[in-house]
């Protein structure tokens, strides 16, 4: 509004003096002072952060999704040698091949999965090395289910 208001009487001084080309137009008398009553500075309060400490220790880290299941982590990560026996590695559903595996303990399985199996292609975790224990261990209980 205040804008609009020196918008106008600047027009109307303009214009007075073109109107009138032979009166002297006294400049101090047409300036424009700005208005001193600017509307107060709006002040705009930050949203609140955060600040909660997480344990690391404790937090899980998913492998790609929340609800990877114990099948998909299989499908993505073991199949590749587990389904074709590649690398000598124990086909699932070659209830033969888990045999002599399953008699030395789940315990055993689950160390050699968790740490690799010296002198084969087993590495640590297998391919997937972002995978929590427990996620390993979901993946050994349905790679068993599938092979008895």
């Amino acid at each position: 509004m205040n804008k609009l208001i020196l918008v106008i009487i600047g027009a109307s001084v303009l214009v007075t003096a073109c109107d009138n080309p032979e009166k002297p137009v006294n400049k101090a008398a047409s300036k424009v002072e700005p208005v001193s009553s600017v509307a107060p500075p709006v002040t705009v309060e930050a949203p609140a952060v955060n600040t909660a400490v997480v344990d690391t220790k404790t937090v899980s880290t998913p492998l790609a999704s929340p609800v990877a299941t114990a099948e998909s982590i299989y499908n993505r990560s073991c199949a590749a040698c587990h389904k074709t026996g590649a690398a000598n590695a124990p086909k699932v559903g070659d209830a033969a091949a888990w045999t002599a595996r399953i008699a030395k303990g789940k315990d055993a399985l689950l160390q050699s999965a968790l740490k690799g199996v010296p002198g084969t292609a087993m590495m640590p975790k297998g391919a997937c090395s972002a995978c929590s224990d427990d996620e390993i261990k979901s993946v050994l209980d349905f790679m068993l289910s599938q092979s008895q």
